[in-house]
């Protein structure tokens, strides 16, 4: 995968394309971090590029949340729990909201 800075997209745009192109996808880097990623959709269907997307950072928050709930502990919580724990949060919101009236 090629990496670009943010210079790079307006000054080497022609390169950047070839790149895509070629290699299907690339970095852009703002002050050295990864700040964005392209991807080539020259088969036109962007709807479905989209999509995809979408699916993946969907699959990768899941997965962050997944992780955290093993390093709290909370990967064994029943649906009991679980349950409790809406069922409170949801009143806690009716008494913050019933306070604000």
């Amino acid at each position: 995968m090629d990496f670009y800075t943010s210079r790079d997209l307006r000054t080497r745009t022609k390169d950047i394309q070839s790149s895509l192109s070629a290699k299907g996808q690339a970095v852009i880097t703002n002050n050295g971090q990864p700040w964005a990623l392209m991807i080539d959709i020259t088969d036109g269907d962007l709807m479905e590029a989209m999509r995809a997307l979408r699916i993946g950072r969907a699959n990768l928050a899941f997965s962050k949340l997944r992780s955290q709930s093993e390093e709290q502990g909370l990967d064994d919580l029943s649906m009991d729990d679980i349950n409790a724990e809406i069922t409170a949060y949801r009143a806690e919101k009716r008494n913050a909201q019933a306070g604000r009236q």
